[in-house]
């Protein structure tokens, strides 16, 4: 049976990836290996391990596993320009495919980078990218007690991270700021897995 992929297990594949090999990763799951490589695939993201899958020698490796460094690093130009060279210097199908992949991967995520300026925008941009800890940050330099868009982008932060009571806490206090935020949680995927605790109905009017 195909994984059903939760909000919380594409946060962690965001954030853990890079220091997991693709076995690890199928266990953290329970999930078959290729199944895994296809989800991080299509997040953009690989496993520890990834210079690994490509078989056989090749003189331009070494400039592969310093671009995938580099790549695990988010510094897309350079590793972009890497990768480039990889595909200009390799003499194996399957890594230079893999390298073509990863640079159209860096070109998007360079385009991306531009980040807005206000905190809060700035704040949800890192929230959907699965970078919760600097989301997190951001709402507690620049959101108060009685800030609604910060305290309720809080509680789907903390959700997200499957830390359901700072979520559940967080969100009654939006709620009280505005209850129109019972009804916009009730409908937002990133409270999913609060809202299937019945512990945590009555901040949705399940109860």
């Amino acid at each position: 049976m195909a994984k059903n992929w939760t909000k919380a297990d594409t946060s962690y594949l965001n954030r853990y990836s890079a220091s997991k090999t693709l076995n690890e990763l199928a266990q953290r799951f329970g999930a078959d290996p290729e199944e895994v490589r296809q989800k991080l695939i299509e997040l953009k993201v690989d496993s520890k391990d990834a210079a690994a899958g490509i078989i056989g020698p090749d003189p331009a490796m070494g400039i592969f596993e310093e671009a995938v460094k580099a790549l695990y690093r988010k510094s897309w130009k350079k590793a972009e320009g890497l990768f480039d060279k990889v595909i200009e210097q390799s003499e194996s199908i399957d890594l230079t495919d893999r390298s073509r992949q990863y640079a159209e991967v860096c070109r998007a995520r360079s385009a991306e980078d531009a980040a807005p300026a206000d905190p809060y925008l700035r704040a949800v941009y890192h929230k959907n990218r699965g970078e919760l800890d600097a989301a997190m940050e951001l709402c507690d330099q620049h959101g108060g007690p009685t800030d609604e868009n910060f305290t309720f982008l809080k509680a789907s932060i903390h959700a997200l991270s499957e830390r359901f009571e700072e979520a559940a806490e967080a969100l009654r206090l939006a709620v009280e700021i505005n209850p129109e935020n019972r009804v916009h949680a009730f409908h937002d995927p990133d409270f999913e897995a609060l809202r299937e605790d019945s512990e945590f109905g009555h901040l949705f009017g399940l109860e």
